[in-house]
C-alpha cells in the first residue's frame, strides 16, 4: 500500500492506483465500540448469534425489489410487455428463479419476524 506524506503526493496520485491495505479482521469489540459511539445499538451489529441472520435481512428488503425492477424494466425498453432479446428480460427470469431457489421477500421477512419474537426484542 502507498503511504503519501503531504497533499502534493496526493495531488500527483489522481487516477492512479494506489494499491491494497493488508487484510484486518474487524473484532467484535471494535463494533461494540463503534456502537457506542455511534448509538446504533441494533442486534445486527451487537449480537454475533444473530448477525449470521444478516443475509435474511438483505433478502427480504432486496428480493421483491429485483423481481418489481424487472417487471417495470421489460414493458418500458420493450413497449410490448415481454422483451425476450433486452437484458431486462435476462434479469426478471434471475430474480423470478432466485425467488424460487431462496424464498421469497415475505418468506424472508418472516423468518426474521421470528428471531425479533425469540429475542424479545
Amino acid at each position: 500500500m502507498r503511504t503519501f506524506h503531504g497533499i502534493d503526493e496526493l495531488a500527483d496520485a489522481v487516477g492512479t492506483r494506489l494499491g491494497y491495505s493488508e487484510w484486518h479482521t474487524v473484532a467484535q469489540a471494535q463494533i461494540d465500540t463503534f456502537a457506542d459511539a455511534t448509538g446504533d445499538h441494533q442486534w445486527i451489529h451487537i449480537d454475533p448469534a444473530k448477525a449470521t441472520h444478516g443475509p435474511w435481512l438483505a433478502q427480504a428488503f432486496c428480493r421483491a425489489l429485483a423481481v418489481y425492477a424487472g417487471e417495470e424494466a421489460e414493458p418500458l425498453h420493450g413497449g410490448m410487455g415481454m422483451t425476450w432479446e433486452h437484458p431486462a428480460h435476462l434479469y426478471l427470469e434471475r430474480a423470478k428463479a432466485d425467488q424460487l431457489a431462496f424464498g421469497t421477500a415475505s418468506a424472508h421477512r418472516a423468518r426474521l419476524a421470528g428471531l425479533v419474537e425469540d429475542s424479545g426484542s
